[in-house]
């Protein structure tokens, strides 16, 4: 059984990279977020009501996925560059998992052998 993950999340994507006892399973979850969403629409026009509805559903459903995912994990360790890591973060604290958070982490962008060897390094000390 994976009782270890670490997550690489922003709102675009996460990547989960669950180590067993003999090797690592990465996994992606894309939010589908489109563009207009994430940036409230075009420059030219200003973020709606609808707009942040629409955004909070989509987002809801995407961090929903990431959580069914890592919910029988025992320690997580959360890594991203912005806000998404502390949304995350907050909404297991919501599902009464903020024991098995271990860790939160700046992060930008990495490859996945790169986020592998991070979440191996970070768990064997």
């Amino acid at each position: 059984m994976e009782n270890e993950v670490g997550i690489w999340i922003d709102h675009k994507s996460a990547i989960l990279v669950f180590l067993g006892a003999k090797e690592e399973r990465i996994m992606r979850i894309n939010s589908n977020i489109s563009s207009p969403l994430l940036t409230g629409g075009s420059k030219d026009v200003k973020p709606t009501d609808e707009l942040d509805r629409r955004f909070k559903d989509h987002i809801g459903k995407y961090f929903y996925e990431v959580i069914s995912n890592i919910r029988k994990c025992e320690s997580i360790l959360i890594m991203g560059p912005g806000e998404a890591k502390l949304e995350l973060k907050k909404r297991l604290e919501n599902e009464k998992l903020q024991n098995h958070i271990i860790g939160v982490e700046n992060a930008d962008k990495m490859t996945e052998p790169q986020l592998i060897t991070t979440v191996i390094q970070y768990f064997a000390k």
